[in-house]
């Protein structure tokens, strides 16, 4: 899904990556409190790997798991930076059996 070659990416990538409008993007920002995509000198916003995975995994929660934004980012709080995607999947694998 990544191109390993690249450090970052801008947010028409992010959006045509995770089906997700660069509006709703920038939303998210705003109300997801561990999205903060570096912007740079000329404002631009450029998207790590980790932000990435953070974006689907609060697309998930949102239009899978029918999370609020509230429930969203306390659930966000509550794993922590680090192994986010590990811990949701784990989560979610649990729940399947």
């Amino acid at each position: 899904m990544f191109n390993i070659d690249k450090l970052s990416y801008s947010i028409g990538q992010v959006s045509a990556l995770t089906n997700v409008a660069q509006s709703t993007l920038r939303y998210w920002e705003t109300v997801i409190s561990r999205l903060t995509p570096h912007k740079t000198d000329g404002g631009s916003r450029r998207y790590s790997k980790e932000d990435i995975e953070l974006i689907l995994t609060v697309k998930s929660l949102l239009y899978e798991k029918g999370f609020t934004i509230k429930g969203a980012n306390l659930f966000l709080e509550e794993q922590g930076q680090t192994e986010l995607q590990v811990n949701y999947d784990r989560q979610t694998e649990k729940k399947k059996s």
